[in-house]
């Protein structure tokens, strides 16, 4: 047990050191940072799941953060057959890196759909979580309404 403690303090750790990818982050509010490698039953790769939350990101309206804080991202949950997927989207304070909180997106899929949905279940998990970070910010009080 001490050796998965071990394992979650250092993803832990280098979670809350992430720097942002992009190259004009410093102008962003939010930006994305760490995101862990998914599991491959999730039915997605790490590049993909980062594109999904860049672009989910984008959406947000950013004019009511009044500290940045950079988002760091993990596949903690994903089934197969029915296609589930959770998605923990951690708020980090960009100056600091405190963490200010975390917002969990949920995806699935009925047992009925065609194909391989797993990766649409994944990218619905992704925006789920993104839709809630404003709600975390809030919290922090470094929302500005």
């Amino acid at each position: 047990m001490s050796a998965r403690l071990a394992l979650v303090a250092c993803i832990a750790c280098a979670l809350s050191m992430a720097a942002p990818t992009f190259a004009d982050a410093a102008d962003r509010p939010i930006t994305i940072g760490a995101v862990a490698e998914p599991p491959a039953v999730a039915g997605i790769d790490g590049d993909t799941l980062r594109t999904a939350a860049e672009e989910q990101v984008r959406t947000l309206d950013g004019s009511h953060v009044t500290r940045p804080v950079t988002i760091s991202l993990a596949i903690v949950g994903a089934t197969k057959a029915p296609a589930s997927c959770i998605v923990n989207a951690t708020v980090l304070d960009r100056r600091t890196g405190a963490m200010l909180g975390i917002a969990a997106g949920y995806a699935y899929a009925d047992e009925n759909a065609g194909g391989d949905p797993r990766l649409a279940v994944a990218r619905a998990a992704v925006r789920n979580a993104v839709a809630r970070i404003p709600d975390v910010i809030s919290a922090a009080g470094a929302w500005r309404k």
